[in-house]
């Protein structure tokens, strides 16, 4: 409750007037750091993922409130003198919220479930007024048939000039039939306004709500499909149909919102990374490119939320780089950019005219804080601060470093140095990221700066099979689960001791998810770098992984993702479960009993095995959460354990 009241605190505060553009709050000159309270790090997000409401008066937004994300309606603009009112959501896990009308609210949930005996990962859209009334968590399928949609949130468009419905895909009747509904966000009412087509899955629409365009493919034979139509009455053409191993991929991006005949897409055809180009459908082909980066893949294309226009790029270089090309987001951008010098810098969401705006600032260093802007007033304020008790001159910036692998690729990282100046013979944490495919950028990790905090020098290597940085580049560790990325890892711990950076008898590995797989793995294939491990709710058997999502449909690819060619390679061989006999070093396993993505009985089939070999280790049980350890609770008995294992086994200076 402490902290809410400084966030909410904050938030009243903010009303009582505005800054000017130019005068902003920046991290201060390099102060005398200490520890910090394990707390502070520790606690979650104030503040988080915030909507503005149509009329830019009111912001939802996702705020800690006793130990777990809440829903709340704020009054932003300083005309307004309202409370803050928490939504009646209780225990909920939040995916997102967006604002149908200036009083209604939807969004989606999360909701752990078993079906048909199976644990899964579903997801709920809801409706709420602000002022908390008329909740409706709606179940969108027949109670009479055997078939239950998991994914029941998946809005393809938020109708801006309507004010009670919403567009959404659901595969309502059966696992591949993937039609289009309207929904209605008062009562859940659905009205199909575009049937299913043979493997497609998910469609898009122009910026008059129609739908335009589909897409998806054949699960048993990796066949890729698009299907368009011309205008809003035109029939479907199947244009596209291409197998991904052989040839140019294709991937739509979204809609020409000048030309009906025309559309984007996301391709890797030129030089392997992942670029935005112009597909005609006269031509039958790619007819301009749009953005293309020599080393980078593209993050997204971004589309106006009024017209659906393109209206600019984004990549990750080491944080987001945005490029807009269109009006008033390049100008708001460069604004921005001039403010707040040397920070990254993001739209985060607007009004409905595009007057207000939250802004979203922040680096590796400087937790996120969110402004409000008044583009016609000029004036900027700051509004909230994800973590308001850690500053960012108490902070460690993330270096980009990068290292060459025993087969000669390139191998970009950061380090994160502890406080104290020291720079060589640290204790060092390597914390490869989970995934495997996605990537470790240059923004705040309060896992990396409590570890700095303490004394550690932190490694994040992205290693191959990380995203962002070309096909190749991810390609090279698919199916290798155990092999090219493990080696990538180790390869970035000699670098570090080749160096003189790292202490070699002081070095743990530390991850989460695949994270947490390639902290034991590592310490059975590179025994002697590595003092402990710590997997934060990791695979541990990737035999069972492979066996678990096999029983559900359109799986047939995680052979090609995890496995490879079985008549060449025997999983168990990268498997930690089946190799504990051979770990040598002390291990910390900690794992949620609610975890979808990775389940609770990894950990305990690794403790189990870790037991039966007498080997040094300690298992705990958090309660409750998720994969992403959403309770406050256990985020502080994680950093607890973690830090008083890593003290007795390579002890920070």
């Amino acid at each position: 409750m402490i902290k809410l009241w400084k966030t909410l605190t904050l938030i009243i505060a903010f009303a009582a007037g505005t800054l000017l553009l130019t005068i902003v709050n920046q991290p201060a000159a390099a102060a005398e750091k200490g520890l910090i309270p394990l707390e502070s790090f520790g606690h979650l997000p104030s503040v988080g993922r915030p909507a503005l409401s149509p009329d830019g008066m009111r912001v939802a937004t996702f705020i800690e409130y006793e130990g777990r994300l809440s829903l709340a309606v704020l009054a932003i603009h300083p005309s307004l003198k309202e409370k803050p009112k928490i939504l009646p959501m209780k225990g909920a896990e939040f995916n997102w919220v967006r604002w149908v009308n200036n009083d209604r609210l939807i969004g989606s949930v999360v909701i752990a479930n078993t079906t048909f005996g199976i644990d899964t990962t579903e997801t709920r859209l809801f409706g709420i007024d602000r002022d908390g009334k008329n909740l409706k968590v709606f179940r969108l399928f027949d109670r009479n048939l055997r078939w239950i949609p998991m994914s029941q949130d998946r809005v393809i468009d938020f109708l801006p000039e309507d004010d009670r419905h919403v567009l959404i895909v659901l595969d309502k009747d059966g696992p591949d039939d993937h039609a289009v509904y309207s929904m209605d966000t008062n009562t859940g009412i659905l009205k199909m306004v575009e049937r299913p087509e043979p493997n497609i899955r998910n469609w898009m629409t122009d910026g008059d709500g129609n739908v335009r365009l589909g897409y998806g493919g054949d699960p048993k034979l990796l066949i890729s499909y698009i299907v368009a139509r011309r205008s809003a009455d035109a029939n479907l053409e199947r244009l596209i149909g291409k197998d991904p191993k052989k040839g140019i991929t294709f991937s739509p991006a979204g809609l020409d919102c000048t030309n009906p005949s025309r559309f984007y897409v996301y391709s890797s055809h030129e030089n392997g990374n992942l670029g935005l180009y112009l597909y005609d459908m006269d031509e039958n082909e790619i007819i301009e490119k749009i953005f293309l980066h020599s080393k980078y893949d593209i993050s997204r294309a971004i589309f106006g939320k009024r017209d659906n226009c393109l209206v600019g790029v984004s990549y990750i270089e080491n944080a987001v780089k945005t490029i807009y090309f269109e009006e008033p987001y390049a100008t708001i951008q460069a604004q921005l950019q001039a403010t707040f010098p040397g920070l990254g810098v993001g739209l985060s969401t607007s009004s409905a005219d595009q007057r207000y705006w939250i802004i979203r600032v922040g680096t590796s260093q400087q937790p996120t804080q969110y402004y409000y802007y008044d583009l016609e007033a000029g004036s900027i304020s700051l509004w909230a601060e994800a973590y308001p008790e850690l500053k960012g001159e108490d902070m460690m910036p993330s270096t980009p470093v990068s290292f060459q692998s025993r087969d000669g690729v390139e191998i970009p990282g950061y380090l994160i140095y502890p406080q104290g100046g020291k720079r060589e013979n640290l204790p060092t944490i390597v914390m490869p990221h989970g995934g495997p495919a996605s990537r470790d950028t240059a923004s705040f990790d309060f896992w990396a700066q409590f570890l700095a905090n303490r004394g550690y020098l932190v490694f994040k290597p992205n290693f191959r099979g990380s995203s962002g940085f070309g096909e190749d580049f991810q390609a090279d560790a698919l199916a290798t689960w155990g092999g090219t990325a493990t080696n990538d890892i180790e390869d970035g711990a000699k670098w570090l001791v080749s160096q003189g950076i790292a202490d070699p008898d002081r070095m743990c590995i530390v991850g989460g998810s695949y994270g947490g797989y390639a902290a034991l793995m590592s310490i059975i294939q590179s025994q002697e770098f590595y003092k402990c491990a710590i997997s934060l709710n990791g695979v541990s058997d990737p035999v069972a992984l492979v066996n678990f999502y096999k029983r559900f449909q359109n799986t047939k690819g995680i052979d090609d993702i995890i496995v490879g060619d079985r008549k060449k390679r025997d999983l168990k061989n990268f498997s930690p479960y089946h190799r504990a006999k051979e770990i040598q070093v002390p291990v910390l396993l900690l794992h949620t009993t609610k975890d979808r993505n990775v389940r609770y009985h990894q950990s305990v089939s690794m403790a189990q095995q870790l037991k039966k070999y007498k080997k040094d280790y300690r298992f705990v049980t958090l309660k409750d959460d998720s994969h992403y350890l959403e309770w406050e609770k256990n985020r502080m008995i994680f950093l607890k354990e973690m830090e008083a294992f890593l003290a007795k086994h390579i002890g920070a200076e």
